[in-house]
């Protein structure tokens, strides 16, 4: 996906992954890569970083499917 994000959008952009993992407590971490599309850095490239976290769930909780992810995230 190539959204626009823009500092007067009216509603926030929510990024989803999947990342097929053998267990819980796996650590996720990595970049985001950006894109200039307009103004003066027009095609300049630019990436955020991300924390290392781990995919953890609550004591009694269970994992179910996400009915948020869009339909080519499905394999």
């Amino acid at each position: 996906m190539y959204p626009i994000l823009s500092k007067d959008m009216q509603a926030p952009f929510v990024y989803e992954n999947r990342c097929p993992v053998s267990e819980l407590g796996a650590e996720v971490k990595g970049v985001l890569e950006f894109r200039f599309m307009e103004g003066p850095r027009t095609g300049e490239i630019f990436t955020a970083r991300v924390d290392p976290f781990t995919l953890n769930v609550e004591l009694g909780t269970a994992l179910v499917p996400n009915p948020f992810f869009e339909s080519w995230m499905h394999f």
